[in-house]
């Protein structure tokens, strides 16, 4: 679901939920009826290697088309035995 703040004071989350979908209000970010945030589909990736965001970027990137046509919503790293990491790549010293 999208993180989003729609109401303020103390109510619950059903009780905004049910003001919303009596409204017929749809999602800002997807124009669905909140009804249809029943969950989020994320791909859970496992690093084999270190490597830098800009590597990991790539790979997500080709992956971007397939992910969409599978309806995945997002994808998240988890962590390997082997501690693999993305590291911004270490400063050159200069001469």
């Amino acid at each position: 679901m999208h993180a989003r703040r729609i109401a303020t004071g103390k109510v619950t989350f059903d009780e905004v939920m049910k003001e919303v979908q009596d409204k017929g209000i749809l999602c800002d970010q997807c124009h669905q009826p909140y009804s249809a945030h029943t969950h989020d589909t994320v791909l859970f990736l496992r690093l084999t290697r270190n490597c830098t965001p800009k590597e990991a970027d790539a790979v997500l990137v080709k992956l971007k088309a397939p992910l969409i046509a599978d309806k995945i919503d997002g994808a998240a790293m988890v962590e390997t035995p082997e501690k693999f990491r993305m590291n911004e790549p270490e400063p050159t010293a200069k001469k």
